[in-house]
């Protein structure tokens, strides 16, 4: 998944527009944007409620909460569910802010970035092997796995938009800070 900011406000696109060159103050742009999408993780959330997922729309509404089954898997190995989006910290680990010419490009190489960022619907094919707990609960099994005592049917999994990817006003207003020293230059 990649965003390509090119234009995050008015000066952004007026530095452009006179110089045509971002490339000077563009690292520094790219900093300011990486530390505010760490905080977001840490946070847990930091976005406007909108669920638009644009970059621009930072503010204090926190992810929708893990569902109770969730946090009972989190719970039986060890895990804590406060921790949205970072079980493993690989999505959040793989994100890369990088200036590039004159725009920055946000990414990640993780396949499951884009539904976590924008939620939406996964459309899964069943056949994943379970086998019955005796306590009314079952545990899904690798495939192959001779406990098996049946497996799933196919079926919509829904994941709640997680906007990550998102700045926050004053980071922004760092940004415009920036670009207008530099167009002042």
């Amino acid at each position: 998944m990649t965003f390509t900011l090119s234009g995050i406000n008015e000066l952004y696109v007026e530095m452009q527009r006179r110089t045509k060159d971002i490339s000077p103050v563009a690292p520094v742009i790219a900093v300011i944007i990486q530390k505010s999408i760490a905080q977001n993780f840490r946070a847990g959330g930091r976005t406007d409620g909108s669920g638009s997922g644009r970059v621009d729309s930072g503010g204090n509404v926190q992810w929708v909460r893990l569902k109770a089954a969730t946090v009972k898997r989190r719970a039986m190995r060890g895990r804590t569910a406060d921790a949205i989006l970072q079980d493993t910290r690989g999505l959040a680990n793989s994100i890369i802010v990088r200036p590039s010419g004159s725009s920055i490009t946000i990414s990640s190489n993780k396949t499951y970035a884009r539904i976590q960022h924008f939620g939406g619907d996964i459309n899964h094919p069943g056949g994943t092997p379970y086998m019955r707990l005796g306590n009314g609960k079952v545990a899904f099994l690798k495939k192959g796995d001779p406990r098996a005592d049946g497996t799933t049917k196919p079926h919509k999994i829904t994941i709640p938009a997680r906007p990550y990817l998102v700045t926050q006003a004053e980071d922004l207003q760092r940004i415009g800070e920036v670009i207008g020293k530099h167009i002042a230059k």
